[in-house]
């Protein structure tokens, strides 16, 4: 039998996640609605990113270009979205990172990545491994590398008021973090790292001790 004691507090947090699930979604839509109208091109971001992947440049040089326009895809959404300063659920989380991205993350904090890293593709098994698990860069409740952090975290964000489906108290099966559809630019994100790297994998298998060498 519960207590008398637990109970309301158990109650509580089941209306509460009631209540957040069936509001994220109208939430989610204005946000949406107010970068489109701040960001009229937002829409042709494809169209962007597939003039990228076909120009006449190396690899390297396209691979630098895609990483760069995620920060033109964030500037976008970030004034619209409820991801707080200091808030480091997204630091409890997988990260998924690319071979290439690894090197370019490991030159600039001058730390090694490992190598012949692989998820055999399977990001769902990622996903539930290292739900809970901090970052290995995750410091004092925030990221020693931000200016150098791996596109994954710079194109994470919540369109909900607030970080609450972000909490790892929430199973990820359970969880809506609604973010803006962003399949096409990790099409070409995919295709491009792929050609540089078969590497691919977790941060976390990449740089297991974090900025220690």
């Amino acid at each position: 039998m519960e207590s008398t004691t637990d109970q309301p507090v158990q109650l509580h947090g089941k209306m509460e996640y009631l209540h957040r699930k069936k509001a994220v979604g109208p939430i989610a839509e204005r946000a949406f609605s107010r970068i489109l109208e701040d960001n009229p091109d937002f829409l042709t971001i494809e169209d962007k990113l597939l003039q990228i992947a076909n120009e006449n440049a190396s690899l390297k040089s396209r691979f630098a270009r895609i990483l760069r326009f995620a920060d033109v895809i964030a500037a976008a959404i970030s004034p619209h979205a409820g991801c707080k300063h200091a808030c480091s659920s997204c630091c409890h989380i997988s990260v998924g990172l690319s071979g290439a991205e690894a090197q370019i993350i490991g030159r600039a904090i001058g730390v090694e990545p490992a190598t012949n890293v692989s998820s055999h593709g399977d990001r769902e098994a990622l996903v539930k491994h290292y739900f809970g698990e901090p970052c290995p860069f995750l410091s004092n409740g925030g990221c020693s590398i931000y200016d150098h952090r791996p596109v994954a975290c710079r194109l994470h964000f919540s369109l909900d008021r607030d970080g609450y489906f972000c909490r790892t108290s929430i199973a990820p099966e359970e969880s809506i973090v609604p973010n803006v559809n962003l399949e096409s630019y990790w099409m070409i994100y995919g295709l491009i790292a792929a050609q540089m790297s078969r590497d691919e994998g977790d941060i976390r298998l990449f740089f297991p001790q974090g900025r220690q060498c």
